[in-house]
């Protein structure tokens, strides 16, 4: 598989929160998103 079979990940989490993860995981099996990888987190801090 090339490295840029892939560019983004989206994760919906069972509490419901939303990530996405803009990068390319290839060889990487394991994935926990950070707060930076949640969908709406800026407009949700102010």
């Amino acid at each position: 598989m090339p490295s840029d079979a892939h560019d983004w990940l989206y994760i919906l989490a069972a509490e419901g929160s939303e990530y996405l993860m803009k990068e390319c995981l290839l060889g990487r099996r394991p994935v926990t998103p950070n707060p930076a990888h949640r969908l709406g987190a800026v407009a949700e801090s102010g």
